[in-house]
């Protein structure tokens, strides 16, 4: 429950309050502490005490004993049990249990609390035979009713202390502390509630700490207003820096949509023509190097993508079976053509001993691996370049491997080798620098490689060339047997009817050259409205839904459909997003609306084949 302000004590008064607890918590335990030690020490007294009058009386009881004589026995025993009122009864028993002498009432015993009941046997012995035993019973309740006559004596006297060191204590602290820090307190609610008050003037006779207390109080005040202003301003740049950074995510996004809808319709119809096969071989090398450097540019545009995604925290890895020497050989493989325009020859040193079936994330890895090996081409003019893969540890079902790229290039300075993985750092930044890029590559590089548990080096000497290096943790997967690595001439054909959704011209032709070719059937719908119409009027397999069209867009089509399949009660047919939008939340938002899978543009062929393949298959078995 929360209290009134009114209702709750003053400082002094709960002082008082801690002081008085305290002071009967102690009185009560000092009663029992001085209850247990006096009694104690009287009971070890008292016991002692009827032990050496047991043994005086052993004693004394031998002669009779010897002799028989009973009525002096009867006379030793009767004078110790009178000495003492404490004791209950006194008996001699022989050796035969034969009962000699005998004074008290015995049957007392029986109405006495066990607590305060105690009895002692001794023997009566002789030239060291046993000749008879003597038995003592006595009481301590006149023993415990003394002791708490004396300590209830202490503690009124403690109590009646306390009572007149609190009344005392109540007025001191009410002049000296309660009233200072009640000012102190009323400055400092008048802070908290963003009011300035008037400057606490101090008593004389107030102590140093509060004088200090009310001295700090006067600079929060001044400190306080002074703070407003800092805040007004802080507030008006974070505004400033919201607004920036939301104007950047814009700007990445329509960078990413406009740049990545061009380079859709290069690639898919380069992609298309390498199908062809009946290109002569200086046309293929012609498509080949078109592709490839329409392939640049869209790393380049990755890039700058995926760095943005690593500085905002939403760099996801992707846990997936990958063939690392078939990934290895395939990265060189892609660079291969480049390296040979320059003369230069890639050489694979894969060590058998490292395991071949890894879990990790085979597109990251590849992106890695790719931008050191076009790098390590770039600043490579004669010699060779060489991609290895070693075996650091393996135990526990994981293994830690190592793949490096070593070049026969420039190398790189000493006191530049600590900046390469710096965001957008050149090795060379004058107006004549001979090599190109970003210098976004090994920043990214890095960031992946941490994300993944693992490190990157580099070894370089200028003039004799560079090594990079990454250190990555695995998990090792059973053994799998090899698939054959698929052309896209070996695509296998598909069948079923397709819903495109598509306002590009280009990107409509591309993506229906490409569907057809698989042996699908294709619906096109110029906008989401359209798409939204045609799949009401007809039956799809599958739906591809670009994400930003005219009149109704890609999320409000896919909120639309999943609506009318609920109110119709049909099946679910999947809803695979295929845009240009590759931002992470632009991703999100997708699986929110209810899409089923994501491609962005530009579409590859071999990734829009298998990602059709599954999505069908699964609707096939779900049927």
């Amino acid at each position: 429950m929360k209290l009134d302000k009114d209702s709750r004590w003053h400082f002094s008064t709960q002082l008082i309050v801690v002081f008085l607890v305290a002071c009967i918590v102690a009185a009560v335990s000092a009663d029992a502490w001085v209850r247990h030690i006096e009694t104690n020490y009287l009971l070890a007294n008292y016991n002692e005490k009827n032990k050496q009058t047991a043994t005086l009386l052993a004693r004394s009881v031998v002669t009779p004993v010897l002799q028989s004589d009973l009525a002096e026995l009867d006379g030793l025993v009767n004078a110790t049990l009178e000495s003492d009122p404490t004791l209950i009864y006194l008996k001699v028993v022989d050796t035969s249990a034969l009962l000699l002498s005998q004074t008290g009432e015995e049957e007392r015993t029986k109405a006495i609390n066990p607590e305060f009941l105690h009895e002692l046997w001794t023997p009566v012995a002789h030239d060291g035979e046993h000749l008879a035993d003597i038995y003592i019973a006595w009481d301590t309740v006149s023993l415990h009713e003394s002791v708490s006559r004396h300590v209830n004596l202490i503690r009124w006297v403690v109590l009646l202390t306390v009572a007149l060191l609190s009344m005392v204590l109540f007025s001191s602290l009410r002049h000296l502390v309660a009233n200072p820090v009640n000012m102190i307190n009323q400055k400092l609610q008048a802070i908290s509630h963003g009011e300035s008050t008037p400057k606490i003037n101090q008593h004389p006779l107030i102590s140093k700490e509060l004088s200090f207390l009310s001295h700090m109080a006067n600079r929060l005040d001044n400190q306080y207003q002074e703070q407003l202003e800092t805040q007004k301003s802080l507030a008006i740049e974070r505004d400033k820096a919201e607004a920036a950074n939301k104007t950047k995510n814009e700007f990445l996004g329509v960078v990413s949509h406009e740049l990545r809808t061009p380079i859709n319709g290069v690639l898919g119809m380069l992609e298309i023509l390498m199908k062809d096969k009946a290109l002569n071989q200086e046309q293929v090398d012609n498509i080949t190097v078109a592709h490839s450097s329409a392939d640049s540019l869209l790393s380049i545009v990755s890039n700058i993508l995926d760095f943005s995604d690593i500085e905002a925290g939403k760099l996801k890895l992707k846990m997936l079976e990958l063939n690392l020497r078939q990934l290895v050989n395939e990265v060189v493989s892609m660079a291969s053509s480049s390296a040979k325009e320059k003369g230069l020859k890639i050489e694979c040193q894969l060590n058998q001993n490292v395991p071949e079936n890894l879990l990790g994330d085979p597109v990251r890895l590849r992106q890695i691996l790719s931008n050191l090996l076009l790098n390590a081409i770039k600043f490579t003019e004669t010699g060779s370049i060489t991609v290895t893969t070693d075996l650091i540890s393996q135990e526990n079902g994981e293994a830690q491997v190592r793949l490096s790229v070593a070049d026969t290039g420039i190398g790189i300075k000493s006191d530049h080798q600590e900046e390469l993985f710096a965001s957008f750092y050149q090795n060379d930044n004058s107006s004549t620098r001979q090599h190109g890029g970003t210098g976004l590559g090994l920043a990214i590089n890095s960031k992946l490689v941490y994300a993944m548990g693992g490190d990157i080096t580099v070894d370089s000497e200028l003039g004799k060339g560079s090594t990079f290096s990454i250190t990555l943790p695995f998990k090792i997967v059973e053994q799998k047997t090899a698939q054959p690595k698929q052309t896209l001439s070996d695509l296998a054909p598909l069948s079923g009817t397709l819903l495109l959704a598509e306002d590009n011209m280009v990107n409509t032709m591309v993506a229906t050259k490409m569907l057809r070719s698989f042996g699908l059937t294709v619906v096109h719908g110029a906008n989401g409205a359209k798409a939204f119409e045609a799949y009401k009027n007809g039956s799809f397999d599958v739906v591809l839904m670009d994400i930003q069209m005219p009149e109704m867009d890609g999320y409000e089509a896919t909120e639309s459909i999943r609506q009318w399949e609920a109110e119709q009660q049909i099946g679910h047919t999947p809803i695979i997003a295929l845009t240009a939008n590759v931002l992470t939340a632009d991703r999100a938002k997708c699986f929110e609306v209810g899409m089923d899978d994501f491609l962005a543009k530009p579409i590859k062929m071999a990734n829009l084949h298998k990602t059709l393949v599954h999505w069908l298959d699964k609707k096939a078995i779900d049927a």
